[in-house]
């Protein structure tokens, strides 16, 4: 655009226009666009900043725009000459009927980064040749070289008066030789400010992409025919047979959103609460006049939209607990939500607790707008809590709904106690899932010691309820000799655990009740819901589950070798001894407790056979223990009777024979160990 043809628009809103058609319309008309793509005007159709800079300038507004980004780039220089090229005719001459020489002579200044540093190469070459030849010789150097040197004096002409224009402005671009030359991505990003709409994404086989929907592919010609890069911009877009980029360089898009500033458009898809970050992140896509500039990354959709980041943020992050804050206050609350959700699971009930809605309500009263991030709360909080500590500090009030007095410590415990240690039960109600109702969480090691006496009663808030429901699984004979509820409350209360299983209690209770003969085998347990049973989850010493249902045989049978493992484990440096030869010990205990990772065992110990010596060892069971005891007595029989049991054998009527009958079997003195640990046993 020409200095006069810059000085002829008229700035305004586009609607201002006259719309008559006078010459100068469509001048008018596409001025204020370019313009604007340029960022000259702003929306009110005033001139911005950098446009009241660039009519300073008596050149193309594009060309303006190039050097006044220059400017900031730091490659004033580079950029001057290769802009003010632009600003005038191509310098190369390719006459038709010599065209294969003139490209060969141009290859000399091809850069095969970028079509726009070939006129840096021009630039350089036409001045060292000035510097050392006559006026006559430099013209002759420029034909055998295929270039105009009207065209370059020209371009000199051009570029000495916007440099003078620009040292007048206070920007001096460097001479040649000075400092260090900038380097491509500077150069190329200045360049991209006047060439925004001029820009291309590579799609199928050689075509691109532009802006508003245009195709166009790279002008043979150019250095970057053959390299066809993804991204790449262009001086001038042409029309001949098809539609041509000439002067072509690679770009990233990257540079594209950056230099596009509020001409590039952003749009959001999918916003979600991220626990990593805490934040709410968004889907962006990034686009330049319909182009597709970035398809899709994640963004912080706070700063882009307050509102619903901050009601994502409260749901996921306060209400659903999914941030770890470092606020006590927050932390307090969520255990008061555990525990009062606790009562929920213990009562089998959902109307005690405060709806997840109830709690947004609470959060959203008490927080700014601006907070929708962790990292907003966490700043927000440390100057609220200066001026009130309990700002979002949660009471009971505040999160009970419903009547909770019935569930009490006493009638649903956290723990149950199991020869000596504290077992931890947990509560859920959820019915269908496996872990509906009571769990008791048995480590490894204690697995043995846990009874279905003890067990069987789940915890006294739920008696009632199974005492009833064993109650109508009852033949009808029996049955209409009770009323029901009122009997079962009334045993619940009255019944308590002892030596026996609740069934084995309530039968006799009733029975004598009704004076009629009730047993264990008149109920049908099987039919009871499955949260009136415990339900066993055994652990490792890393909490890991290692086995779990409500069948305490079938967990013995499935982890007896875990078991075994565990407790021996446990009780190892209490009380195992090996290589017993005498009874050197006082008489066995009935069981001994000992302390491990911080809970009491209970080990009833026993003599035991290990692999022909005799030992002591806790078992963790009193049937274990009984077991063990003989063949581990027999065996130290064995070992203190040593040299008459051996003399006996020797003496067994027909050892011999056995010994020879014995040899295809095993070794004769094995066959004598085995008679005597039988002879002992006897």
């Amino acid at each position: 655009m020409s200095c006069c043809r810059w000085r002829r628009l008229k700035l305004g809103r586009p609607e201002e226009f006259p719309f008559v058609e006078a010459p100068d319309h469509r001048l008018i008309r596409d001025g204020y666009e370019t313009l604007r793509e340029l960022g000259a005007i702003d929306d009110a159709g005033e001139l911005t900043p950098i446009g009241k800079e660039m009519a300073r300038l008596p050149i193309d507004p594009r060309i303006a725009r190039m050097v006044l980004a220059a400017r900031e780039e730091d490659c004033l220089r580079e950029v001057l000459v290769i802009a003010t090229a632009l600003a005038t005719q191509d310098p190369r001459d390719r006459p038709l009927d010599k065209r294969d020489a003139a490209d060969e002579a141009h290859a000399k200044f091809r850069d095969e980064r970028s079509d726009f540093l070939d006129y840096l190469n021009i630039w350089a070459f036409y001045h060292e040749q000035s510097k050392k030849l006559s006026r006559s010789k430099l013209q002759k150097a420029c034909a055998q070289n295929f270039l105009s040197a009207r065209r370059l004096n020209e371009w000199r002409e051009v570029y000495r008066q916007v440099r003078g224009l620009l040292v007048e402005m206070g920007a001096t671009p460097r001479h040649a030789g000075q400092g260090e030359p900038a380097d491509y991505d500077r150069v190329h990003r200045a360049l991209l400010s006047g060439l925004l709409t001029s820009v291309g994404k590579k799609g199928d086989g050689f075509e691109y992409e532009g802006v508003r929907g245009s195709h166009f592919h790279i002008f043979p010609g150019s250095g970057q025919f053959e390299a066809r890069p993804k991204w790449i911009m262009a001086a001038e877009i042409v029309r001949t047979t098809r539609v041509y980029a000439r002067t072509v360089a690679r770009i990233e898009p990257e540079w594209i959103e950056a230099v596009g500033g509020r001409l590039v458009k952003r749009t959001h898809a999918e916003p979600r609460w991220d626990e990593r970050t805490a934040r709410v992140m968004a889907d962006e896509k990034v686009s330049l006049f319909g182009l597709e500039i970035i398809p899709r990354r994640a963004v912080h959709f706070g700063p882009i939209d307050p509102a619903s980041s901050r009601e994502l943020f409260i749901h996921h992050a306060l209400v659903e607990d999914e941030y770890q804050t470092r606020s006590q206050t927050i932390k307090e609350n969520r255990r008061l939500v555990r525990r009062i959700a606790s009562l929920e699971d213990k009562a089998r009930r959902r109307d005690i607790l405060a709806d997840a809605q109830t709690r947004f309500v609470f959060y959203d009263r008490r927080l700014p707008p601006d907070v929708y991030s962790g990292q907003t709360l966490e700043r927000w909080l440390k100057r609220a809590a200066e001026r009130d500590p309990d700002v979002l500090r949660m009471r009971e009030s505040d999160l009970l709904v419903g009547d909770a007095a019935s569930v009490s410590a006493d009638a649903y415990p956290t723990r149950l106690g199991i020869d000596g240690d504290e077992l931890r039960l947990r509560y859920m109600y959820n019915p269908g899932e496996a872990r509906d109702g009571v769990t008791l969480e048995i480590p490894v090691e204690k697995l043995g010691q846990v009874r279905r006496e003890e067990t069987d009663w789940v915890v006294p808030g739920l008696r009632a309820e199974k005492i009833e429901a064993l109650m109508r699984t009852l033949p009808k004979s029996l049955r209409r000799h009770f009323d029901i509820r009122p009997v079962a409350m009334e045993l619940a209360g009255s019944l308590t655990p002892g030596a026996r299983t609740m069934i084995e209690e309530v039968a006799d209770a009733l029975a004598a009740r009704a004076g009629v003969r009730v047993s264990p085998e008149d109920f049908r347990p099987g039919e009871l819901p499955e949260h009136l049973s415990m339900n066993y989850r055994v652990t490792d010493a890393a909490g890991k589950t290692l086995g779990e249902g409500r069948d305490l045989a079938s967990l013995r049978r499935e982890l007896a070798g875990e078991v075994k493992a565990g407790f021996d484990a446990a009780a190892a440096e209490a009380f195992n001894r090996d290589g017993l030869t005498d009874w050197d010990f006082d008489e066995l205990p009935e069981f001994v407790e000992t302390r491990h990772g911080g809970r009491t065992l209970r080990g009833y110990p026993a003599l035991a056979d290990l692999n022909g010596k005799a030992g002591l060892r806790l078992f963790d069971s009193p049937e274990g223990a009984a077991a063990s005891m003989r063949g581990g007595l027999a065996r130290l029989y064995v070992h203190h009777l040593k040299a008459e049991m051996r003399y006996r054998a020797g003496h067994l009527p027909g050892i011999d024979s056995l010994r020879l009958w014995y040899a295809p079997v095993g070794d004769a003195a094995a066959l004598e160990r085995d008679l005597l640990l039988l002879v002992a046993d006897r």
